[in-house]
């Protein structure tokens, strides 16, 4: 079965922080069938003295009991630690979490003292006692967690934003259990589009704190391929810093390169790839880089939601394209047709469950009302292929037929309307 994903990218909206739920989850039972045989590692933690350090260090009960579910699913094996020391995954973990810092995570006692065993266990040359090595393992597992749930939570409730898209359910310890197999050959639970925007996000945060990109003054409103302008050097200097135009070309030209990074950027903004520079170009070239943050911190909030791009049907609406993934690559890519600001596309995301072919297209009443009544005349219906099939309250009931003009297209997508 197909999914269909509807998504609003590039817009800002003001969004309000919605309460997590305060369902305790279950604990799973401790698995006694693992055991040193079976076990990768001989290192294992008394559960005692794992309880006893969770109710000094972890305040939220939640938390505690997803951390035991996790070693009892383990029958508290380590999973940072074996008989060599710091596992690969422990490294990679913490490399991890040096590239992406998190300040509010990162504040209290416990993580500060982590971040102190960390630097020396990674970085230097030295052992620590086991008491000190059990206290780490749980740290590092509480931290894992905390991050986890903090990255890949979203903060978002479906009724403010008004998306039928379900909540995505955040399992930390199962998360943390994907980590521990798959962080050699790289881990990444989120969707595609997440990762790709979060890398340019810090791609435009070193751009800001090097000051940005100049704007670009009013001139002559259209510049083309030939054209020499000192304008066109200083949109040329623009598209350099944001990484859009690949060679350093300072010159006044408009050069076939510049008509083609012209052309990327015009497709980025999803307005007609002309190559040319004009004056609807220019006023999205000069929003800032700050703004341009905003938007991007907004959108990643977005991806959070999204399922991972595995099998289904992917609908941009600023873009106005309709993309099918396969296996995770996209197989096929088409335009379409979405609502305007005042009838707005709905958001949502469900399984698709029927497919109509050659569909007659139920022409809504308040189309009918706002837009066609005293114009469905009989060449008028003809022009467009619409027929009249009835009458309700006062208001004519019309249909468009099958064919090449027909506003649903050659395929109808049929979603359960609940």
């Amino acid at each position: 079965m197909f999914r269909l994903i509807f998504l609003i990218l590039l817009s800002a909206l003001i969004f309000s922080c919605g309460g997590k739920s305060s369902t305790q989850p279950v604990v799973i039972a401790r698995d006694t069938t693992i055991h040193d045989s079976v076990a990768y590692t001989m290192l294992s933690l008394d559960s005692t003295s794992v309880e006893s350090y969770l109710a000094a260090e972890v305040p939220a009960k939640d938390l505690i009991s997803r951390i035991r579910s996790f070693y009892n699913a383990r029958n508290f094996q380590y999973a940072w630690f074996d008989e060599q020391g710091l596992v690969e995954q422990g490294k990679a973990f913490w490399n991890l979490h040096l590239s992406r810092p998190r300040p509010d995570l990162d504040s209290t006692e416990s993580a500060k003292r982590l971040h102190s065993r960390m630097e020396l266990l990674v970085f230097g040359d030295t052992t620590c006692a086991p008491e000190i090595i059990r206290n780490i393992e749980i740290d590092l597992t509480i931290h894992f967690m905390r991050i986890a749930n903090s990255v890949f939570t979203p903060g978002v409730n479906p009724e403010d934003v008004q998306w039928h898209i379900p909540r995505r359910k955040i399992d930390e310890a199962a998360m943390l259990d994907s980590f521990l197999v798959a962080s050699k050959t790289g881990w990444r639970p989120m969707n595609q589009a997440f990762y790709r925007l979060n890398e340019k996000m810090s791609e435009y945060a070193l751009i800001g704190k090097e000051g940005g990109w100049p704007e670009i003054k009013s001139g002559k409103k259209k510049f083309k391929e030939g054209d020499e302008d000192s304008l066109i050097a200083v949109v040329k200097q623009r598209l350099i810093i944001s990484g859009d135009l690949e060679k350093i070309d300072t010159s006044d030209v408009f050069t076939p390169t510049l008509t083609e990074a012209v052309k990327r950027m015009q497709r980025s903004y999803g307005i007609k790839e002309t190559g040319i520079v004009d004056q609807a170009l220019v006023t999205r070239l000069n929003v800032s880089v700050e703004e341009r943050l905003k938007q991007m911190k907004i959108n990643l909030e977005r991806m959070r939601w999204m399922p991972q791009e595995r099998d289904g049907i992917l609908v941009n609406i600023p873009d106005f394209r309709l993309h099918v993934f396969e296996a995770g690559a996209v197989v096929m890519s088409m335009k379409i047709v979405v609502g305007k600001t005042a009838t707005g596309t709905v958001i949502f995301s469900d399984q698709m469950e029927n497919v109509v072919f050659s569909p007659y297209w139920n022409v809504p009443s308040s189309i009918v009302r706002n837009e066609m009544v005293g114009r469905l005349t009989e060449s008028y219906l003809r022009k467009n292929n619409m027929e009249i099939v009835g009458n309700s309250g006062g208001l004519p009931i019309v249909r468009q037929k099958p064919g090449p003009g027909n506003s649903l297209g050659k395929v109808k997508f049929i979603f359960p309307n609940r």
